[in-house]
């Protein structure tokens, strides 16, 4: 079966739901997806942005997606996510199975992870995005960190390194 996905200037919120994801998300989406091949194992590329982001309640410009996927699994080109003059940038491999709940198609089908996550140009604004327990983050970040392994025990490692860091925590107590 072939087919094309075309959006354009679709609310977000109204795509996750059709995905099954249920993710603090907001945002305007364009994009393009090309499916081709069976219906248990397609191929799939897919060009995406969004713009006007909110995640988890931290906001960004920005979001670019260029990816394919073979055999369940994600090749990322780039995903980009920029906030006025700061990127973050990942590539790499990932299984579908991490974005699925139910992942009875795709259990036990290339279940390793390889990403690069590029913080060469960030900032730790971007740690709300990925903690509710912190509410805020300044200081300019440079480093990678390189997320591997199989999805029931995803290693990281990397330096990172932080100029002029400040980092707010939400009670913790």
């Amino acid at each position: 079966a072939d087919m094309q996905v075309v959006a354009s200037a679709v609310p977000i919120e109204l795509v996750t739901p059709l995905a099954n994801l249920n993710i603090p998300l907001t945002g305007i989406f364009d994009g393009t997806i090309n499916i081709k091949g069976k219906t248990k194992n397609p191929d799939a590329q897919m060009a995406a942005s969004l713009s006007t982001v909110s995640y988890n309640g931290s906001n960004l410009d920005h979001i670019y997606a260029l990816a394919t996927m073979k055999d369940w699994v994600i090749d990322v080109n780039q995903v980009l996510a920029e906030r006025d003059q700061y990127k973050i940038s990942v590539a790499g491999k990932v299984p579908v199975a991490a974005f699925v709940k139910d992942s009875s198609i795709v259990q036990g089908k290339n279940e390793n992870v390889n990403l690069v996550i590029d913080l060469s140009k960030a900032d730790l604004g971007v740690v709300p995005l990925f903690s509710s327990y912190v509410s805020a983050g300044s200081g300019d970040t440079s480093g990678k960190i390189e997320v591997t392994g199989p999805l029931t025990n995803l290693q990281a490692k990397g330096v990172v390194s932080i100029s002029n860091g400040s980092l707010p925590f939400v009670d913790v107590a």
